[in-house]
């Protein structure tokens, strides 16, 4: 059992490895009567802040408790690699649509009595989380706010819908709001791709998000749908409400809770919600989605996520309308084309002589194809493969988009992007060369 005031010792003393932790000697923010260093304690682990070498700041989370074996940290060292990957867009740029939080594990971050305990650094972003932000709005009635707030709850669930991205702990406390009203999610731990086999449920998701009836023995697929529902559904409705009307007495939860969750019908804050109108065909899905006996039940009543309409011009000196960069993560519209059975895609020659295989051209699916400035996610790579026969799950990290039109000449299909002028995503059509 690893012990916060252990890690804090070991800090103290410089039984730390800097170098590996890409942070200066010494510069971890220390506070308090003993000017120690400062740690955010939370469910299972601990996050520090010091100064990196390049003197911006940097999150240091270290693991509290039980320390997870070997095979969870490999896990997270491939999700790491994805992100990184993804959030870069595969060009190595910074790509302000991918919505969570790039970070890096170190094997041997600390020496905590006697032995060498792993941590995970990422860019502290100055950002706090969305219970704190929603709070705070709907106690100033801030309803533009709120309005933006709920375009991006929305956008996310969009993201998670149309990729091959999941997380099994989504809630209030691990999606932060930066000063752009930009939503990270965090806490790598429940991070799950599709590339990347599941481990052993450990964690069943925050009680004020997650479905009662989770499985506790395997990963179900859409774990974010439900509690990403259950938090626009209170979002909207704060949207209409009076400031001051509610008193937030938890922390790790806006309105609903476990309790109502569990059951809905007896729920004095649900009753409320169902008092406005214009919630109440959302709100009666969400109630038979708690009364569900399984997931997978639930997300099958729950819509899918739809693109919300943009917030009106003219709401504060902050204030923006949504522009179409801000919602590049999403697929296009639509996919016209007939499907067309080809036999399985071949790597062509001139890739031969350069001693790439299929599997390394087309293995990182989330990385977005692109068309000058357009992104395109994995749905489309998805119903590509579909076509040709292989299945692609992601870009070439080498090739890029050039390396994939490729691939499709070489399948005997072409690709035709047009802009509509109305669809900031434009429609993707495919047909035979």
């Amino acid at each position: 059992m690893t012990e916060i005031s252990s890690i804090i010792s070991s800090i103290k003393n410089g039984e730390c490895d800097h170098v590996a932790l890409g942070i200066k000697e010494g510069s971890f923010v220390e506070g308090g009567p003993f000017r120690e260093p400062v740690g955010k304690p939370g469910a299972t682990s601990v996050v520090f802040e010091a100064e990196s070498n390049n003197g911006s700041r940097r999150a240091i989370r270290f693991p509290k408790g039980n320390i997870p074996d070997k095979d969870h940290w490999t896990r997270l060292k491939n999700l790491s690699k994805l992100v990184s990957y993804e959030s870069s867009g595969g060009t190595g740029l910074s790509n302000p649509t991918f919505p969570i939080a790039p970070f890096e594990v170190v094997e041997k971050a600390a020496m905590v009595e006697g032995e060498w305990i792993p941590a995970i650094t990422m860019p502290y972003v100055e950002a706090v989380s969305l219970s704190e932000v929603v709070k705070e709005m709907s106690g100033s009635g801030d309803r533009e706010g709120l309005s933006r707030l709920l375009q991006k709850i929305v956008l996310l669930g969009r993201f998670f819908q149309n990729s091959d991205w999941d997380h099994g702990d989504i809630s209030p406390g691990n999606i932060m709001v930066d000063k752009d009203c930009f939503l990270w999610v965090i806490d790598p731990d429940t991070l799950r791709h599709s590339a990347i086999p599941d481990p052993p449920v450990s964690e069943l998701g925050h009680p004020s998000c997650a479905h009662p009836r989770r499985s506790p023995t395997e990963f179900e697929d859409d774990l974010y749908k439900f509690p990403l529902h259950s938090l626009r559904i209170q979002v909207e409705y704060l949207i209409d409400c009076d400031a001051g009307t509610h008193v937030f007495e938890d922390e790790d939860c806006i309105l609903i809770s476990s309790e109502d969750i569990s059951d809905p019908r007896a729920s004095e804050i649900i009753r409320m919600i169902g008092s406005n109108p214009s919630l109440v065909e959302n709100l009666e899905q969400f109630i038979d989605s708690c009364e569900a006996s399984s997931l997978e039940g639930a997300n099958s009543m729950l819509q899918d996520f739809h693109r919300p309409k943009p917030v009106p011009i003219g709401l504060g000196s902050n204030s923006r309308t949504t522009k179409a960069s801000e919602i590049a993560y999403l697929p296009p519209s639509r996919i016209n084309a007939p499907i067309r059975k080809e036999t399985p895609l071949k790597v062509p020659n001139s890739m031969k002589a350069d001693g790439l295989t299929k599997e390394t051209i087309v293995s990182m699916t989330e990385v977005h194809l692109r068309d000058g400035n357009r992104h395109y996610t994995a749905l489309l790579g998805q119903k590509i493969g579909n076509r040709i026969g292989v299945p692609v799950r992601q870009v070439s990290k080498k090739l890029g988009y050039r390396g994939y039109s490729h691939l499709l000449r070489e399948s005997g299909l072409s690709l035709k992007f047009e802009n509509t002028g109305s669809d900031p995503n434009g429609i993707v059509r495919m047909a035979g060369a």
